[in-house]
C-alpha cells in the first residue's frame, strides 16, 4: 500500500492499564476484529454498528414540501485501533472513535505536553485556554500566520493551557501537530506498517521537558501523579459530596462547544430530567449517598443532547466537577478530571502579593443575621439590603442597581454600589457566599467601572446623569466631566459576609489571584485601591 497522508488521533493509556486487555477501553457495543493485516502489530480493531438515525427537524421540514422525504437521515462510523509498544497501550482513532474510549483510563496530558515538545514556540496557530475564573471560562484564539504564545493573550496567572496547534520543530516528522488534554492529533504521511514506529515517537516525546524552555508557566498548575494522593483527594472529594454541602462545587463543560449544536443537558439516573443550563442539583439530588464512591463518579455522565434529540456528547461527572481542597498543608484543585497542585513559587507570589494590599481605613458595618421563618435557620442580609442600610445610615450615596450605559461596554454597568462623595471613594460590594463567582464578578465590575470613568468621557457624561437622578444635584460633581484625576479616587474592593480578621487568608486562591490582578490593574490606571470586609 503507497504512503497516504493521514490525520491521526492519538491517545496513551495510564500505565496503571498496561496489563489490560484491549476491550477493557472501549464500550461495549463495539465490534472487534483482530489485527491480521500488518505483520508483528499486537492489538485490536474496534468498530461501533453504524445507525441510520432520522433528525429532528426532518417533520418540520417535510410540512413544507408535503411528502415524506426518505433521504433524510444522519450516518456516523466510530472506530479504534487499540495497539501495544513499549509496554504501553496506544490507541488511534478515526471518525467519532473518541466517544468508544473510556476517558478515564489515558493519560490526562499526552497530547498538550507532547505537542509542547514538538511545536516551534513562535509558530503557533492556534491556542485553547480555560480560564479559572467566574465560571470557567473557554477561549479559543486563532492566528492568522504562526506566532508565540504571548500574542494570544494568555494570562499566565490563571489559564490553563488546553490545547495548542502549530508547527513542528525541525527534525519532528508530523506535518501539523495540534495537542489537547489527553488527545494528540497529528498528520503525516505513511504506510499502515509504520505506525507502531510513530507511536513510539510520540512516547519519546511525551518523556522528555523540551516544552520547559518556552512554555515553564504551564507547571503553574502541576498535575498530581502519585496515585496515593490522588486517592486520598478523591476521597477528600467523596466526603465532601456526601456532606451534601455543594456550594464550593462547580459543574462544568470540560471542552469548548458549539452552543448552536447543543440543546439541553442531562445525567446519569435522571437522563429524563432535562436543562438547557447546567443545573448541578439534578445530578446531586439524583445520587445513591450511601454506596457512592469515586468508581460510580467516574462512571456517572454529564450528556449533552443536539437540536435533533440525539445525543451528541457525554462527558465522566469526574472530569466535570471544579473543586478546591486544602490538603496537607498544600492546596489543590480538581479540575477537568485532573487533581493539580498549585506550583509553589506560584503560591508564594501569590501570598506575598496579596499582603502588599492596603485594608480600607474605615470599618463597615456588620450583616444583619435573621432566621428564615420557612427553614428555621440564620439567614445573612441580602447584598441590596445591605448597600440599602447603610446608605441610609452611614452617610453614603447608593448607586446600587443604577446602571450607567456606555458604547464601550457590551451591557450596562453600575458605577459603583456605594460613595462618599466627600471623600471621593467608589465602592464596589459582593458577598463572599458567592465563592469565586461573586468575587470574580466584584473584581471584574471595578476593572471595568474605573476604566470607563477613566477614558470614556461619553461615561462620565451618563454617570453624571444618573448621579442627579437618583442623588440630587450635589452630588453630580462626584465624577467631573472634564479633568478626570484618577489618583483622587480610592476604588474599594468591600466583601460581605466574611471574618474581618482572615478574610482576604480565607479567600479561594483563585479569588486572590484576580484580586491581585485587580488590584494591579487599577493602581496602573492612577487610583488608589484597598479592600475592606463586613462580618
Amino acid at each position: 500500500m503507497s504512503k497516504k497522508i493521514m490525520p491521526l488521533n492519538i491517545f496513551l493509556a495510564d500505565d496503571l492499564y498496561s496489563s489490560k486487555d484491549f476491550d477493557f477501553f472501549v464500550s461495549k457495543n463495539c465490534k472487534a476484529y483482530k489485527i491480521d493485516g500488518i505483520d508483528g502489530v499486537v492489538g485490536s480493531c474496534f468498530i461501533k454498528e453504524v445507525k441510520e438515525n432520522t433528525p429532528k427537524w426532518k417533520e418540520f421540514f417535510e410540512s413544507f414540501t408535503g411528502n415524506k422525504i426518505d433521504d433524510i437521515i444522519t450516518k456516523s462510523s466510530s472506530a479504534v485501533i487499540m495497539i501495544k509498544s513499549k509496554s504501553r497501550i496506544f490507541a488511534v482513532t478515526f471518525g467519532y472513535g473518541r466517544s468508544l474510549l473510556e476517558q478515564s483510563y489515558f493519560v490526562a496530558d499526552f497530547g498538550i505536553k507532547t505537542a509542547l515538545n514538538m511545536l516551534k514556540h513562535d509558530s503557533l496557530r492556534s491556542v485553547d485556554t480555560f480560564t479559572i475564573d467566574d465560571s470557567p471560562v473557554q477561549k479559543k484564539t486563532q492566528a492568522s500566520l504562526g506566532t508565540e504564545i504571548s500574542m494570544f493573550g494568555v494570562d499566565v496567572s490563571k489559564d490553563i493551557l488546553r490545547s495548542v496547534t502549530g508547527f513542528p520543530l525541525d527534525g519532528v516528522p508530523f506535518k501539523n501537530i495540534c495537542g489537547g488534554d489527553n488527545s494528540l492529533q497529528v498528520k503525516v504521511e505513511l504506510e499502515p506498517k509504520e505506525l507502531v514506529g510513530y507511536l513510539n515517537e510520540c512516547l519519546d516525546r511525551y518523556g522528555n521537558d523540551e516544552y520547559l524552555k518556552q512554555f515553564s508557566w504551564v507547571d503553574n498548575l502541576k498535575k498530581v501523579v502519585l496515585s496515593g494522593t490522588i486517592n486520598s483527594l478523591d476521597d477528600l472529594l467523596i466526603k465532601t459530596i456526601k456532606s451534601k454541602i455543594f456550594d464550593d462545587i462547580n459543574i462544568v463543560v470540560p471542552e469548548i462547544m458549539n452552543e448552536e449544536d447543543i440543546e439541553y443537558f442531562s445525567f446519569t439516573r435522571n437522563k429524563q430530567s432535562i436543562a438547557y443550563n447546567i443545573d448541578k442539583a439534578l445530578y446531586f439530588n439524583s445520587i445513591e449517598y450511601s454506596n457512592f464512591d469515586i468508581e460510580k463518579l467516574k462512571r456517572d455522565k454529564l450528556f449533552a443532547f443536539n437540536n435533533q434529540g440525539s445525543e451528541a456528547k457525554s462527558y465522566s461527572m469526574y472530569k466535570c466537577l471544579s473543586l478546591e481542597v486544602n490538603y496537607n498543608n498544600k492546596n489543590y484543585m480538581l479540575f477537568l478530571g485532573q487533581w493539580f497542585e498549585i506550583e509553589k513559587k506560584f503560591f508564594d507570589y501569590v501570598e506575598r502579593e496579596l499582603k502588599t494590599i492596603p485594608v480600607h481605613s474605615k470599618t463597615f458595618p456588620d450583616l444583619e443575621r435573621v432566621i428564615d421563618k420557612a427553614t428555621n435557620k440564620e439567614k445573612l442580609e441580602s447584598e441590596g439590603d445591605y448597600n440599602l442600610r447603610i446608605s441610609n445610615t452611614q452617610g453614603y450615596i447608593l448607586l446600587d442597581k443604577k446602571l450607567v450605559k456606555s458604547s464601550r461596554a457590551t451591557t450596562s454597568i453600575e458605577l459603583c454600589d456605594l460613595a462618599d462623595v466627600s471623600n471621593k471613594t467608589l465602592i464596589h460590594a459582593k458577598h463572599r457566599k458567592g465563592g469565586s463567582s461573586g468575587l470574580s464578578h466584584l473584581f471584574s465590575q471595578a476593572n471595568v467601572a474605573s476604566e470607563l470613568i477613566l477614558r470614556d468621557a461619553e461615561f462620565r457624561k451618563a454617570a453624571r446623569r444618573v448621579l442627579k437622578k437618583h442623588c440630587g444635584t450635589r452630588n453630580v460633581d462626584l465624577i467631573p466631566l472634564n479633568n478626570f484625576k484618577s489618583s483622587d479616587y480610592e476604588v474599594v474592593l468591600l466583601i460581605l459576609g466574611c471574618d474581618n480578621a482572615t478574610f482576604l487568608t480565607d479567600l479561594p486562591f483563585f479569588s486572590k489571584v484576580n484580586l491581585i490582578n485587580a488590584h494591579s490593574n487599577l493602581k496602573q490606571r492612577g487610583f488608589r485601591v484597598s479592600v475592606a470586609s463586613a462580618k
